[in-house]
């Protein structure tokens, strides 16, 4: 307690214990201001989890993609890079709207 505070155990034990022979009010503050951080990380939850979705740009074009090919009863081709959330942006569209199937492919290495 006394090293998250930031003060000395014999100190803390010495306040405690009521046998500081300084004045206690530095230390007194440190320790409310250690408490009231604790209370408030205890009153707070875990780390809020990670949403399903985020529009982002890409994403937002992808879904228009998607809705004109779902609109014109065609195709849509989606590439790029790994990572840009073309997968996640179409099982969002799936989500949304019925029947939507989603193929998800990848070329073969070569050889």
């Amino acid at each position: 307690m006394a090293r998250e505070a930031g003060i000395s155990a014999s100190s803390l034990t010495q306040v405690l214990g009521g046998h500081y022979a300084a004045d206690p009010r530095k230390l007194v503050t440190r320790l409310a201001q250690w408490l009231a951080r604790l209370a408030q990380q205890q009153a707070m939850p875990a780390m809020p989890a990670a949403p399903a979705w985020v529009a982002t740009p890409t994403a937002e074009r992808i879904l228009a993609a998607l809705a004109y090919a779902h609109m014109a009863g065609d195709i849509a081709v989606i590439y790029g890079g790994a990572g840009v959330g073309k997968t996640t942006a179409a099982r969002e569209y799936a989500r949304r709207y019925p029947n939507v199937w989603i193929a998800t492919m990848t070329r073969p290495p070569p050889g």
